[in-house]
């Protein structure tokens, strides 16, 4: 009988064949200096966003019911749900024309689906301590958060201090807000994992790891555009750090399949 392919299987397949894929495109494009690149991202790329997005919250939603509502963990992964709802919904207002819609976009998939994770992963490490066990960050996880806490930082003083007296905008309001939760929310699944990693590794480590993956990837989006916003930067260049973008919803897509294949596999 042929192996069955499991859900995080399915999820990396796809998004390497769609970055393979959209990959040579991007190359040819950018290396001929055509008009169509910020197209490719503009249609299909945005297109793919929607789709991992909406696999994520479609996922998530499978994790939240392997718990019953009297398992603390379901309290997780419904704050999980409610955050891949709001990335979802903003990889659709992506598509629609309006500033409005655009400050709306921003906050749903910034400050608030961050809040959210923050609230779920905060729910997870005090189950997590509750059984004893010791969750200690190692070297490795503390090149990432430092550079993080020295980054979100660096961000404040330059958008209220770097040059006084200038106003703030709304994108800048938002990055100011959401830049500290992300490092926050960086903490949390850095030690989760290391939790996770202690009760056996496995597939629930790599669930953590693949959501600690997810908010590294989003961290380095915010620095591109803050870099961006400070400067030309040449357009291939520019677009090939939208590719960001899509790792990070891989990622987040990849996170609860991994919790929804743990499951399937313990109750077999």
């Amino acid at each position: 009988m042929a192996s069955r392919v499991s859900l995080p299987q399915v999820v990396i397949r796809a998004t390497v064949a769609a970055f393979v894929c959209g990959g040579g495109g991007v190359v040819w494009l950018a290396a001929n200096h055509s008009p169509w690149l910020p197209l490719f991202f503009a249609v299909p790329g945005r297109l793919l966003v929607i789709a991992l997005n909406l696999a994520g919250l479609g996922l998530s939603v499978m994790a939240r019911r392997q718990f019953s509502r009297s398992e603390p963990l379901g309290v997780v992964w419904s704050l999980v749900v409610l955050a891949a709802a709001c990335h979802l919904a903003g990889g659709v207002l992506w598509q629609v024309e309006g500033e409005g819609w655009q400050r709306l976009r921003m906050v749903l998939a910034g400050p608030v689906q961050t809040l959210l994770l923050v609230a779920g992963l905060a729910v997870a490490l005090r189950i997590y301590r509750r059984s004893g066990l010791q969750g200690r960050p190692q070297f490795a996880d503390w090149l990432p958060m430092g550079v993080a806490a020295g980054f979100t930082v660096w961000e404040i003083y330059d958008l209220l201090l770097g040059v006084p007296g200038a106003p703030v905008s709304f994108e800048q309001a938002v990055v100011l807000v959401n830049i500290p939760l992300l490092s926050l929310l960086l903490i949390e699944a850095v030690l989760v994992r290391r939790f996770s990693l202690r009760m056996g590794g496995g597939l629930i480590a790599q669930c953590w790891g693949a959501f600690t993956a997810a908010i590294l990837v989003t961290f380095v989006g915010d620095v591109a555009v803050w870099l961006f916003a400070h400067g030309p930067v040449p357009v291939p260049l520019n677009a090939t750090s939208w590719y960001v973008w899509f790792l990070a919803s891989a990622a987040y897509a990849l996170a609860p399949a991994y919790q929804v294949e743990a499951c399937r596999r313990a109750a077999v």
